[in-house]
């Protein structure tokens, strides 16, 4: 939509006519219709139009979005320069995936002691050994933790193991996600 400029409005300085009637208040005459009836533009003696067409105006830019173009826009395609349109890129760091992966394996590990647990693997097979040594360092400060906290009921039961094991994985999978955003945090901002 093409803006609209009006001249600022000028009261004439000479009186424009003279009123027959005795208390009518003196007003300004327009010499021109503000809007034409139709909706062409004046035509000069020559054919063409008085008036130029106007082009539409574009609105200003819109802020930069994250990655440093106006959001919708299109990235700008590149025209035989290759090297002037490529922008150095920061690399991101590979440190908070890795620091992920991490907590990924330890749940990974706890839950496969978990199911170990629940269906009875023997302990004298290697790789059940191997999980179960590992996956107690892990079990670790929860065992010691809940070891001053005596619950009568379900102290040295299975069910005790289990809800250790249950726990400890949902509390890794807690300090991994903020840990992993906390380092994307420290790690990205400029």
């Amino acid at each position: 939509m093409s803006q609209v400029f009006l001249p600022p409005y000028s009261a004439p300085t000479f009186q424009t006519g003279i009123s027959i009637e005795r208390y009518a208040i003196p007003t300004p005459e327009l010499d021109e219709v503000p809007f034409p009836k139709s909706g062409r533009n004046p035509v000069d003696v020559s054919g063409f139009s008085a008036i130029p067409p106007m082009s539409p105006i574009l609105q200003p830019a819109t802020p930069e979005g994250r990655n440093g173009r106006s959001p919708g826009v299109a990235p700008p395609m590149p025209t035989g320069k290759p090297d002037a349109l490529v922008q150095p890129q920061t690399r991101r760091s590979s440190f908070p995936a890795l620091v992920g992966l991490f907590f990924l394996a330890v749940e990974f590990l706890l839950l496969v002691r978990l199911l170990f647990f629940l269906f009875g693997a023997p302990i004298s097979n290697v790789w059940v050994a191997f999980v179960y040594t590992v996956s107690t360092f892990f079990l670790l400060p929860f065992l010691l933790l809940l070891e001053n906290v005596r619950i009568p009921l379900i102290s040295g039961t299975e069910f005790y193991s289990v809800l250790l094991i249950v726990c400890a994985i949902f509390v890794y999978g807690f300090l991994s996600r903020i840990l992993v955003r906390f380092f994307k945090a420290l790690l990205n901002s400029h």
